[in-house]
């Protein structure tokens, strides 16, 4: 699954990427995979990519997205370009989805490779995603890593005390006992 609002163009090139040059690759070891492109806005350039393997949604509410996220295997972010966190990316790892994505996916997030799989080339991407499905153990253990990162880096009580280390004022949104963090 690979979510994303298609006015971002990165978005657009990831989705065409995956279905032509790295979906093939995955789909000669596990032909009965199936992908949804979910996101808002989607050009002809992805609704054009949809056929009986592919499901382009377009727009889909909250309660769907979550259907999905909880019904996935895998989360892809198959992105060449871009910048910053992706928000897709911290999302899957919060529904303890495993994910795969590239180099530029994984931008900004320390030592990535601890809890996503990286493929910069088609090629790796496919791997990735086949050595996820084809081994269970694996898929749970990035996603419990996944889920790890997600609790020390974005957990409420983990923001507040990183803000309460520049802000002290903040302190008491802290739970009691947690004090602030050190840097």
């Amino acid at each position: 699954m690979f979510v994303a609002g298609f006015r971002h163009r990165p978005n657009v090139d990831a989705a065409v990427w995956f279905v032509r040059d790295i979906l093939p690759l995955v789909r000669a070891r596990l032909p009965q995979i199936s992908t949804i492109l979910a996101g808002s806005f989607p050009p002809a350039a992805v609704t054009g990519l949809a056929n009986e393997h592919v499901l382009v949604t377009g727009y889909i509410p909250d309660a769907v997205l979550e259907w999905f996220y909880r019904s996935a295997t895998v989360a892809i972010l198959p992105l060449r370009f871009g910048g910053g966190i992706k928000g897709k990316l911290i999302e899957a790892l919060r529904f303890g989805l495993p994910v795969v994505t590239t180099t530029p996916g994984a931008q900004g997030l320390p030592e990535p490779e601890d809890y996503v799989s990286i493929g910069d080339t088609p090629q790796l991407f496919a791997e990735r995603i086949v050595e996820l499905i084809e081994n269970p153990g694996l898929a749970q253990a990035r996603a419990l890593r996944g889920l790890d990162y997600i609790q020390q880096e974005f957990a409420y009580s983990s923001v507040a005390a990183r803000m309460a280390a520049d802000i002290p004022e903040l302190g008491s949104l802290l739970p009691p006992g947690q004090g602030t963090l050190s840097r």
